[in-house]
């Protein structure tokens, strides 16, 4: 009798200890898959909050100065945004007259903004700035599976 109340307090196999190892391993398993898959979600919101900050920073200073063809958003937003002029970017929207292209650098991201607008009626202009960036968040041409943002506004020209 003595005997079989010892056998049965005598504690857990290494079977059973296996096994426990084995669930833990899976649970960590998922558990990383899951955070890596939230880290590069983040990054990518992350970049499209900051090309979209971009664009309203650009238009937002073009609309100050009335949509005036000159405005230049190297010496406007240098302090604040590292903006150059490059060869190509994202297109203008369909009747729209292009006033140039840009690379936008945000957190060493570069974003590239065409900006371009169209005159409506007498005394009011469409602006608009089209943003992309490249999916690996590298320096190249985009192409088509690249994301761009457009921003539009209407201003009233400036009075002569």
């Amino acid at each position: 009798m003595k005997r079989d109340i010892h056998r049965s307090c005598a504690g857990i196999s290494l079977i059973e200890v296996m096994i426990a190892i084995a669930i833990l391993t899976i649970g960590m398993l998922g558990a990383s898959g899951f955070r890596y898959h939230t880290a590069i979600r983040s990054k990518r919101a992350q970049v499209q909050t900051d090309g979209t900050r971009a664009a309203q920073a650009l238009i937002d200073t073009w609309c100050g100065l009335y949509g005036d063809e000159a405005y230049l958003p190297e010496t406007h937003l240098s302090p604040l945004l590292t903006v150059a002029p490059c060869a190509s970017g994202p297109l203008p929207p369909t009747g729209f007259t292009e006033l140039g292209t840009y690379e936008v650098l945000v957190d060493a991201v570069p974003y590239y903004a065409t900006l371009s607008y169209n005159d409506e009626e007498t005394g009011f202009r469409t602006l608009s700035v089209v943003i992309g960036w490249r999916a690996d968040y590298e320096i190249g041409t985009l192409s088509d599976t690249d994301r761009t943002v457009s921003v539009a506004t209407c201003v009233a020209l400036a009075p002569q």
